[in-house]
């Protein structure tokens, strides 16, 4: 099996619909205004045939003071853009409903292993007609 990596400009027109196994978004999305972000997500929806990922940064009181102590020291640059992205992270209801109405309901938020990012991942329903299909390809 060869795995492909396509790297495109974020609202991605120029592929079929469910062109790609996954679509992936990594720390990308705070970066965006709140219309880019569901134009992203809304893409991804259109694009991904079999699922999701995308993880980000949390938005948090707690991650307000934390960062802070992380940029003791730092450069101004860095102490300005670790602000900047915390405050553009996301909450976990605004995670939830951005899948909801982006189409990406399929999709379960989970708090990731650092303590200021999450995942929102997860794969489409199979039908048993697309389970059939991918079977009689398999096999040809």
């Amino acid at each position: 099996m060869q795995a492909r990596q396509h790297r495109a400009k974020f609202v991605a027109t120029v592929f079929a619909a469910r062109q790609f196994d996954y679509v992936h978004a990594g720390l990308f999305l705070h970066h965006l205004r709140d219309d880019d972000v569901k134009r992203v997500l809304k893409s991804m929806a259109r694009l991904a045939r079999v699922g999701v990922v995308w993880n980000d940064l949390v938005r948090s009181p707690l991650h307000r003071v934390l960062i802070e102590f992380a940029i003791l020291g730092q450069p101004r640059i860095i102490r300005h853009d670790a602000r900047r992205s915390g405050e553009a992270g996301f909450t976990k209801s605004e995670v939830q409903a951005l899948a909801a109405e982006c189409g990406l309901g399929f999709a379960r938020h989970r708090p990731g292993p650092l303590f200021h990012r999450f995942t929102l991942a997860g794969e489409r329903p199979v039908t048993r007609g697309q389970r059939a299909a991918e079977s009689d390809a398999i096999t040809r």
